[in-house]
Parts: structure tokens; C-alpha cells; sequence
């Protein structure tokens, strides 16, 4: 749980620092507010759908790392 915290508040970080804008689209935190689009009378789903892009994005990263990590685990002791 400690590491889902420190990915989101150094996602968080490198998304407020101007210098870094070249990253900020594919930062976790970045879009993290496009679900506001579905409160407008004329959603935006180019928003919707870039949100959604990069978060099953990062779900794929940190999914193969949890794979990983759980198929080399050793549960037979």
C-alpha cells in the first residue's frame, strides 16, 4: 500500500513542476479529474477517452509487475 501512495504523490509532483511538461500527459495523476467531463451537457469523450487510455495503461504496467511478482513468489512454504 506504501508504494500506491508514493507512485500517486510523485505522480502528483512531477505533474505540478512546469519543466516537465513534456511528461505530463502520461503521468497517473494527470487525469486523474477527466470523469468531470460527464457532469457537462456536451461530453468531451476525446477527454473521456484519453483518461481512460492512460489509466488502463498504467493498470497494464503495474498489473504485469504484480504478475510477476506473484507468479515468482514462493506460496508452498
Amino acid at each position: 500500500m506504501a508504494a500506491t501512495v508514493v507512485v500517486a504523490v510523485v505522480s502528483t509532483v512531477l505533474d505540478s513542476l512546469p519543466q516537465l511538461s513534456a511528461i505530463h500527459p502520461g503521468l497517473l495523476t494527470h487525469h486523474w479529474f477527466d470523469f468531470a467531463e460527464f457532469l457537462r451537457v456536451q461530453v468531451d469523450w476525446g477527454v473521456v477517452g484519453t483518461g481512460l487510455a492512460v489509466q488502463a495503461a498504467w493498470v497494464a504496467v503495474f498489473g504485469t509487475l504484480a504478475w510477476a511478482r506473484f507468479t515468482t513468489a514462493d506460496v508452498t512454504s
